[in-house]
């Protein structure tokens, strides 16, 4: 894996990614497989090399033979032809298509490839698990927060996105969806010919990684499994309520932390007389009496921190 790897990272800084000749013969099994599922092709030979006499400026390269060609120095009239084997100046190039093609077939991603934003972001297609469905990009580059924009306005009632990348990526931040990254190398590996990709680690992955309820902060729009079940107004205390709690999706906030949180938002630092724990109370039942459904009771669930204060945490419903 340490030509892809090599190949993978170089190609999140320069595109097309290229492999000499020299690099390649120090993993020869490697570079046999990558040739063999068509991943690396032969890119056209050079026809310049940088000068090995002055050092001072790139020079034609005139072909003899297959094996035998010469460059002659312009700035030394003493340097004579300096003969080299071409095939050492051989150089390969990274498919990203084949290598997106392979992808798809193996983790059984449906769909037509396509470049949806210049030479950096890819649309591999889409996936259903357990009657839930995603839709797969592929980043070439590792800023992918600057596509945040592309995916809020992507135009697909599927709102669910796994964004494979070379090498370990930032989370990126969307307001209109939710999205995972994966590294491409955590789900394949080199086999004697062929490379090897674990479906059921990428779909389990899937599953485990995207949370089966989402809060949209930018209009209040509260799903579970990709069916609306409610809205809580904008800037309204239940909203900041559900706010604090799924900023920190999973984990405990105790009831100081939560009040603390909405009256700083509400601006209202002295306006409340409830306790704490009284107001999470009842912004926990006032929230069950605006989205009307039983999913709502463990979504929110009354729970304690690691010091035990009490808490409120959001998460995934479980089945009844």
């Amino acid at each position: 894996m340490v030509l892809l790897k090599k190949l993978l990272n170089n190609l999140t800084f320069h595109s097309p990614a290229i492999l000499s000749e020299e690099e390649g013969k120090q993993h020869p099994k490697e570079l046999e497989v990558l040739i063999l599922l068509g991943i690396l092709k032969q890119d056209t030979f050079p026809q310049e090399r940088w000068c090995p006499s002055c050092e001072n400026e790139f020079v034609p390269i005139q072909i003899v033979s297959k094996n035998r060609a010469f460059s002659l120095c312009t700035m030394n009239e003493e340097a004579g032809r300096d003969y080299f084997d071409p095939q050492n100046l051989k150089v390969w190039q990274f498919d990203i298509l084949r290598f997106l093609g392979l992808i798809a077939k193996e983790l059984k991603i449906n769909g037509e490839i396509k470049n949806v934003v210049a030479n950096d972001l890819w649309q591999v297609g889409s996936i259903k698990k357990d009657n839930r469905h995603f839709l797969v990009f592929y980043s070439r580059t590792n800023d992918i927060n600057s596509h945040a924009a592309f995916f809020d306005a992507f135009k697909s009632p599927v709102r669910a996105f796994v964004i494979f990348t070379n090498a370990e990526t930032p989370l990126i931040n969307l307001n209109r969806a939710e999205a995972i990254v994966m590294p491409i190398a955590d789900f394949v590996e080199l086999k004697t010919k062929s490379l090897s990709w674990d479906t059921n680690a990428f779909q389990n992955h899937l599953l485990t990684a995207f949370r089966q309820v989402v809060f949209y902060p930018s209009n209040g729009d509260l799903v579970v499994l990709g069916k609306r079940l409610g809205n809580i107004t904008p800037s309204s205390p239940e909203y900041f309520f559900v706010l604090v709690l799924w900023e920190s999706f999973n984990q405990p906030v105790s009831h100081n932390d939560i009040f603390s949180y909405c009256k700083e938002k509400l601006s209202k630092q002295k306006d409340y007389t409830d306790t704490a724990q009284a107001f999470c109370n009842k912004m926990n039942s006032n929230v069950k009496k605006l989205i009307k459904n039983n999913a709502v009771d463990r979504i929110f669930v009354s729970t304690k921190t690691p010091n035990r204060l009490n808490a409120y945490k959001m998460t995934n419903p479980n089945p009844e």
